[in-house]
C-alpha cells in the first residue's frame, strides 16, 4: 500500500507528534483543526497590511480568507488537509516584498523555497493549485503591468524557479515514492 497516493498531512503529523503521543490521535487533530483557521487568517492579514496599510481593511481580508465559507467547510468535514493554507498569502506577500525591492534575492528565493516544501508536506492539491495560480498571476502581471513594474515582475521568474528547483529536491524522497509504485485501486484480499 502506497501511503505517498493518500491524502496525507507529513510536516504537520510531525510537528504535532508530541501531543499526538501525550493526548492521542484526536486531541491532536483536533487542535491541529482549531488552529489553522486562525493561522490562515493571521497570515492573510499580514499580507493585507502590507498591501493595503489599513488596519481594519487588513482584519476583514484576513477574516474573510481564514473563515471563508470554503474553509469553514472543509473545517466541518474534517479535511484538515484543505484548511493548512496558511503559506499561500505568505507566498504572495514575499512575492510582493520582492517586487517592490524589499527583500534580497537570496532572501526570497530561501523564504519562498520553505513556503512551497511546507505547503508540498500539507497538502499536495494546495500546492499544485498554488503553482498553477501564481504562474497565472505571473503572466498576467506580466502582462499588464505598466512598462516601469514589468521588468520587476518578470525578474522574479528566476529566484522562482531557484525555489521551485529546491523544494523538490528537498522533497524528491516522498516524489519518488509517490511516481515509481502505482496506486492500488483494487480492493485488498487476505
Amino acid at each position: 500500500f502506497n501511503l505517498a497516493w493518500q491524502t496525507s498531512i507529513p510536516l504537520a503529523s510531525v510537528l504535532a507528534s508530541p501531543l499526538t503521543l501525550t493526548l492521542g490521535p484526536v486531541m491532536a487533530f483536533n487542535t491541529l483543526c482549531l488552529l489553522s483557521l486562525p493561522l490562515d487568517a493571521w497570515c492573510a492579514y499580514i499580507l493585507c497590511r502590507y498591501l493595503t496599510q489599513h488596519h481594519w481593511a487588513s482584519l476583514l481580508g484576513g477574516y474573510i480568507f481564514g473563515f471563508s465559507a470554503f474553509t469553514l467547510c472543509q473545517f466541518g468535514g474534517g479535511h484538515l488537509h484543505m484548511i493548512l493554507v496558511f503559506p499561500v498569502p505568505l507566498a504572495v506577500y514575499l512575492a510582493a516584498r520582492r517586487i517592490a525591492g524589499k527583500m534580497t534575492e537570496r532572501r526570497f528565493t530561501a523564504l519562498l523555497t520553505l513556503l512551497l516544501v511546507a505547503q508540498f508536506l500539507l497538502s499536495l492539491e494546495t500546492f499544485a493549485t498554488l503553482t498553477m495560480f501564481g504562474a497565472l498571476a505571473l503572466l498576467l502581471g506580466s502582462s499588464f503591468a505598466p512598462p516601469h513594474a514589468k521588468g520587476r515582475v518578470l525578474a522574479l521568474l528566476k529566484p522562482i524557479a531557484y525555489s521551485y528547483g529546491i523544494a523538490l529536491v528537498l522533497v524528491s524522497p516522498y516524489l519518488y515514492y509517490f511516481f515509481a509504485f502505482d496506486f492500488r485501486n483494487s480492493p485488498f484480499i487476505a
